[in-house]
Formats: structure tokens, sequence, C-alpha cells
């Protein structure tokens, strides 16, 4: 076999040019371009003379069905049925929109101290704010109270607005801002 470098006397090796013809690189090339061409258009002309004939007759048989199903039905059994369709997507709708705030009682009754209670609770959907009013046995069980809200993972933030001493017992006011993921659906 020809060695297809060959010394050139000024500045190294250099190709022969018989080395090219002889592998037929660009012929091979064209061959293998040419069979996924060929290929192609082989999987292009199945897609749709195979797969979209077989999809047609399946939508057909589907689009029977329904005249089928349709014709054993009502009209105002539909009417009917359309009726429901539609009170339901609204429900969905509502339902989707709407904040839960049925898990504030148990979270209140998790995080409640047991010299503490609560008279009267107001929310602000803006801002997510909490009011309530309550009263506990001393001024220590109200700090301990504001202690547990700070720890709680599902309050940002817990404000005392006000303290008062009513005979044996104290009031107090505190402001809670909880999470917004709080009041997400649970289910």
């Amino acid at each position: 076999m020809a060695n297809p470098f060959q010394q050139n006397p000024i500045g190294g090796a250099q190709f022969a040019p018989s080395s090219f013809q002889a592998a037929g690189l660009p012929w091979r090339l064209l061959m293998f371009s040419g069979f996924l061409f060929g290929f192609a258009i082989f999987v292009f002309l199945g897609l749709k003379f195979g797969y979209g004939t077989y999809l047609q007759a399946r939508s057909s048989g589907v689009d029977e069905e329904i005249a089928a199903l349709a014709s054993q039905v009502g009209a105002s059994e539909q009417q009917r049925l359309v009726s429901f369709y539609s009170q339901l997507v609204n429900v969905e709708t509502v339902l989707g929109r709407h904040s839960f705030s049925y898990n504030i009682f148990p979270f209140l009754e998790s995080v409640t101290i047991p010299n503490a209670y609560f008279v009267s609770a107001s929310f602000s959907r803006d801002g997510f704010s909490l009011g309530l009013q309550g009263r506990a046995r001393s001024i220590q069980d109200v700090v301990d109270q504001l202690a547990v809200f700070d720890g709680a993972p599902q309050i940002t933030s817990a404000t005392l607005n006000n303290v008062s001493f009513d005979g044996a017992e104290t009031a107090f006011g505190v402001s809670l801002v909880m999470k917004k993921d709080f009041f997400e659906k649970l289910f």
C-alpha cells in the first residue's frame, strides 16, 4: 500500500493526490445520505397513509358511538345534563378561587395554651390578618400565648394590640398575619 504521506523537501508531510480517489469517501457519504433520505420518506408515507387512515377510521367510529348515545338520550335530558355540567364547572371555578378558612379552628385549638381563651375573632382576607380578642389568667399567660404564636410556622407575625386587667383576668388583643398557603385547599 502506498504511503499517503509523502515527504516534502521544503516543509514536511503532504497528502498524495491518489489517496482521496482510492478511498471513495464522497461516494459513500452520498449513498448514506440517500439511504437516510429514502428512509425518512418511507416513514413519512407510512405515517401519512397507514397511521393516518387508522386514526381517521377510529375517529369516525367514535363519532358513530357519540351519535348512537345522543339518539338514546332525549333532548330534555341532554339539556338537563348540560345544565348540570355547567353548574359543576361553575362550582369548581368558585371553589378554586375560594380561600378555605375551615382550618383556622383546629389551628387555634392546637396553639392556645390552657390558661387562655378567645372571645372574638375577625379575619381580613387582605393581608391574611386574623384579629383575636382573648382572656388569660395573668399577664404571664398572655406573654406565653404570644410566644406560642411567635413559634408557630403558619404565622408570619404576631402583634399584641392591647392589654387590660379586668378583675381576675387579663384581657388582650392580638393580630396574627397568616401565611398565604395556610388558607389553600387541603385536598
